[in-house]
C-alpha cells in the first residue's frame, strides 16, 4: 500500500511542470441549463422538469471516486443502500422491502427499460455490468413514473445516459485494483466519422477475490467458528454499444455477473462454495422523423434477454434454481408542438414477453418448473400547457391492459411556477404502479407450504410533493421538497395460521412523509460541494410502526477542491440513523467518509487515482432479508482502490 501512496504522489509532482493547463470545470449555471429528457421523453431545462429531480455527471462520478451506480444513488437526497453479500438495493424515501430485487425503481439505459421481467429487478450494484467510464450523466427523477413508463415506476426512475463517440475520439485503457485483491479493466473507444456516424464501445472485466468474513450466527466448530474463507469472490464482464446516424440510433448490451455467498443464505450449509449468476443482454434500434413541422415522432423496438442462477449446497445435496426471460417490443410516440406555450406527447407501446420462466431442482429431481408468458398493451398521454411565460401545468395519463392482471390507469399532475428568474415552485401529485410478477403470482412450494395465487392485484403509490429551488447568485442552488405517500395493495409474504401456508399477498399499506434539503455549490476552478440531509418517516397504516429498513435521518455532503491545479482532492461524509430489521432489532447509527485524490490528464495521456472508501474503518451494518438468519449484515471496513486510466491514441 506505501508503494501504492507513494507512486501516486511522484506522478502528481513529478508531473507537474509539464502538465497542460487545467481543464475548465461545469459551472452550476450550465448545469441547470442541461436539457435532459427522463422526466417528459422530450428535452426540458430542469427548471421547467415537473418533477424532483437530480442530475449526477461524469465529472461528478470522478471527481468523487464513485465505484458503483448504488454508491452514486445513496449519495442522493432521499436514496439509501442495502448490500446482503450478493446484491445492492436502493431505498428511497424510508421506503425498501426485504430482498425485493428494486423492483419499485425503473432503471433505464438511454431511454431503454432494463428491469427484467421474472422479478421485476433492476441491476444497481456491480451486477451492473455498465463501467462508469462510459457514463455520461445519470438523470434522476423521484416521485411515481408510471405515466410515461409503466409498472415499477413507483419511486423513481433512473436513466443511464452514455457517452457518444463525439465525445471520446480516442481508445481509453484503465486498470484499478481493489486492496491489491482485485482486479478491474475497462476499455472504452469511441469516434465520430466525418459522414456523421457516431460509435461509441465500452467493455468490462472484473475479478474481485473478496475477503474472508465472521458471522457470529455461525460461530461453532462445525460451521468453522463462523468464519467464511474466501467466499465473497465476485466476476463481472460486459459490453456496451452505441451507434448513431443521422436519425438512426442502436443501442446493444450483455453482461455477465457471477456472485460467491458468504452468509449462509437461504440455509445453505456455511462455508461451502455457493454463488449465483445473472445474465442479461438486449438489444434496441430507434428512428426519430419529422411529418410536419408541428409533428415529430420517435419509434424504437427492442428484444432483451434475462438469466438467473443458483447453486446452493445443503447437508443432503446441491439444490439449483433458475430463471429466463425473454421479451420483444416496440414503442411509437408522437410529439406534437401545437403552439409555443403548449406540447402534446402521445404514445403507444406493446410487449410480448414470450418466456419468463422459474425452475428448481436438485441432483435426483425437479421440484418446480412453470414458464408464464405474458402480454402488455400501453397507451399514454401527457400534455404541458404554459398558462403564462413562469407559469405552466402538466397533466398525463396512462392505460395499461396486462394479459395476466388486468386493465388499469395511471394519473399524474403538477403546477410549475417561477415567481422570479432564480425562484421555483413544483406542486407534483401523481400515482404508480407495480405489477405482480410472475414469481410472486405463481410459485408455490408444497413442502414448505408455499402457495401460488394468481389472483394478485398490482401494489398503487400515491404521491403528493412540494418542492422549492433557489439559485443564489450564480453557483448555489437550494431545493427543499415536503413529501407525502400512501401505498395501498402492497405485495408482501403473508403467513396464513389457519393453514399455516405462505403465500404473496396484497396484505398491507404503508405511508411515507417527510422534508429533503440539499444545497449544491459549483463554483469553477474552485470549491465544489454539496450538503443533502433527509428526514423520512416510513410506516404500516393500520399499526403506526415503522417499516423495516428505513432510516429516519440521512445526512451526505461532499467538497472537492484542485489542490495545485492538478489533482482534485474530493472528501465524502454519509450518516444515518438506525433502521428496523425483519427480526425486530435496531441497526446502529453510523458515520463513514470517503476521500478521493483522481489527476487530471498527466501529459496529455494518463489520469491516476486513489480512493479510500471508510476511511475510519467504521464498523456497520445494514438489515438482512428473510433468507438471512442474521439480522443485519456486516459491511466493508476500510478499502483502497488505485486506478491508472490511459488514452491510447
Amino acid at each position: 500500500m506505501k508503494l501504492i501512496a507513494f507512486t501516486f504522489l511522484f506522478l502528481v509532482f513529478a508531473a507537474k511542470p509539464i502538465l497542460s493547463q487545467a481543464e475548465d470545470t461545469l459551472s452550476l449555471e450550465y448545469l441547470l441549463n442541461m436539457k435532459i429528457s427522463t422526466s417528459a421523453k422530450y428535452l426540458q431545462k430542469q427548471s421547467e422538469i415537473t418533477a424532483s429531480i437530480s442530475i449526477i455527471t461524469s465529472e461528478d462520478i470522478e471527481r468523487y471516486g464513485y465505484l458503483s451506480l448504488d454508491e452514486i444513488i445513496s449519495s442522493l437526497r432521499g436514496f439509501y443502500k442495502s448490500y446482503d453479500r450478493n446484491y445492492s438495493y436502493i431505498g428511497i424515501r424510508g421506503f425498501s422491502r426485504p430482498t425485493d430485487y428494486n423492483n419499485r425503481i425503473q432503471l433505464l439505459v438511454n431511454g431503454h427499460k432494463t428491469n427484467e421481467n421474472v422479478y421485476g429487478g433492476a441491476a444497481l450494484g456491480n451486477d451492473l455490468g455498465i463501467p462508469l467510464e462510459s457514463v455520461d450523466r445519470i438523470e434522476v427523477i423521484r416521485g411515481p413514473g408510471s405515466v410515461l413508463y409503466g409498472s415499477n415506476a413507483m419511486f423513481s426512475v433512473i436513466n443511464i445516459i452514455t457517452k457518444k463517440g463525439q465525445s471520446v475520439e480516442n481508445t481509453i485503457l484503465s486498470v484499478e485494483t481493489e486492496n491489491l485483491n482485485g482486479i478491474k479493466t475497462v476499455g472504452v473507444f469511441g469516434k465520430e466519422f466525418n459522414n456523421g456516424m457516431d460509435l461509441f464501445i465500452s467493455g468490462l472485466y472484473t475479478d474481485n477475490k473478496g475477503k474472508d468474513y465472521y458471522y457470529e450466527e455461525y460461530d461453532s466448530p462445525a460451521t468453522n467458528n463462523g468464519i467464511a474463507v474466501g467466499l465473497d469472490w465476485e466476476k463481472v464482464y460486459g459490453i456496451l454499444g452505441t451507434f448513431s446516424y443521422k436519425n438512426f440510433t442502436f443501442l446493444s448490451m450483455y453482461k455477465n455477473r457471477e456472485k460467491s455467498l458468504p452468509t449462509g443464505v437461504y440455509g445453505i450449509d456455511f462455508n461451502v462454495p455457493a454463488s449465483t449468476i445473472d445474465r442479461t443482454a438486449f438489444f434496441e434500434a430507434g428512428y426519430k422523423g419529422e411529418m410536419t413541422h408541428f409533428l415529430s415522432y420517435n419509434f424504437r423496438a427492442y428484444f432483451d434477454h434475462y438469466h438467473y442462477k443458483g447453486n446452493y449446497p445443503y447437508a443432503s445435496n446441491y439444490n439449483y434454481d433458475a430463471s429466463d426471460g425473454n421479451w420483444y417490443g416496440g414503442e411509437l410516440q408522437f410529439n406534437f408542438d401545437f403552439a409555443a406555450n403548449n406540447n402534446l406527447i402521445a404514445g403507444l407501446e406493446f410487449q410480448d414477453n414470450i418466456r419468463a420462466d422459474y425452475r428448481q431442482w436438485n441432483e435426483t429431481n425437479e421440484t418446480y418448473n412453470r414458464n408464464s408468458p405474458f402480454r402488455v398493451f400501453s397507451l399514454y398521454l401527457q400534455n404541458e400547457y404554459h398558462v403564462l411565460k413562469n407559469l405552466s401545468m402538466t397533466l398525463g395519463l396512462r392505460y395499461d391492459n396486462y394479459s395476466t392482471s388486468g386493465s388499469l390507469c395511471t394519473p399524474r399532475g403538477s403546477i410549475v411556477y417561477t415567481p422570479f428568474d432564480n425562484s421555483t415552485f413544483k406542486l407534483l401529485y401523481g400515482s404508480a404502479y407495480r405489477a405482480p410478477n410472475v414469481y410472486e403470482m405463481y410459485y408455490e412450494d408444497v413442502p414448505t407450504n408455499f402457495k401460488s395465487n394468481p389472483s394478485l392485484e398490482p401494489e398503487r403509490v400515491t404521491t403528493l410533493e412540494l418542492v422549492y429551488e433557489q439559485r443564489i447568485l450564480t453557483n448555489n442552488l437550494i431545493t427543499v421538497s415536503l413529501y407525502k405517500n400512501e401505498i395501498n395493495d402492497l405485495i408482501d409474504q403473508f403467513f396464513n395460521p389457519v393453514d399455516s401456508t405462505l403465500q404473496f399477498c396484497n396484505a398491507s399499506k404503508s405511508k411515507g412523509e417527510g422534508v429533503e434539503f440539499s444545497l449544491n455549490t459549483k463554483m469553477p476552478k474552485s470549491l465544489w460541494g454539496y450538503f443533502r440531509y433527509s428526514y423520512q418517516f416510513a410506516s404500516d397504516t393500520e399499526t403506526g410502526e415503522r417499516l423495516t429498513n428505513s432510516p429516519l435521518h440521512i445526512l451526505n455532503f461532499g467538497l472537492s477542491y484542485p489542490l495545485f491545479n492538478i489533482v482534485n482532492t474530493s472528501i465524502e461524509g454519509n450518516y444515518e440513523s438506525g433502521r428496523r430489521t425483519i427480526y425486530d432489532t435496531f441497526t446502529s447509527d453510523f458515520f463513514t467518509m470517503n476521500l478521493n485524490f483522481a489527476t487530471r490528464q498527466l501529459l496529455d495521456r494518463f489520469k491516476v487515482s486513489f480512493t479510500v472508501k471508510n476511511l475510519f474503518d467504521k464498523e456497520y451494518y445494514y438489515p438482512g432479508g428473510f433468507e438471512h438468519i442474521q439480522n443485519a449484515i456486516r459491511q466493508n471496513g476500510r478499502m483502497f482502490y488505485f486506478k491508472i486510466q490511459a488514452n491510447l491514441f
